[in-house]
């Protein structure tokens, strides 16, 4: 019982610990994810600026830049799985 205390306080202690490096760890975790966020880069429209209808969306993402086909929305932000592709 007492060396099960002892590795649980262990554990905890080395997670503690683990807190005080969050910025760095979500920072290695982006890049190293397959899955993230993506800030749209380009874009291709016909019709107006004020009313486009967009026929291609390339979007900048911790693995570089993606061509999707989101048309005809084409959002600011997405959540791309580079596994699959746009999701």
């Amino acid at each position: 019982m007492k060396s099960t205390l002892m590795m649980a306080a262990t554990l905890l202690r080395g997670l503690g610990a683990l807190i005080g490096y969050w910025k760095p760890l979500l920072v290695i975790l982006f890049f190293l994810s397959p899955t993230g966020p993506h800030l749209r880069w380009t874009q291709s429209y016909v019709g107006s600026p004020d009313h486009p209808r967009f026929i291609r969306c390339d979007y900048l993402g911790a693995r570089g830049i993606v061509a999707t086909n989101f048309a005809p929305d084409c959002p600011l932000i997405v959540w791309i799985d580079a596994r699959e592709g746009a999701s």
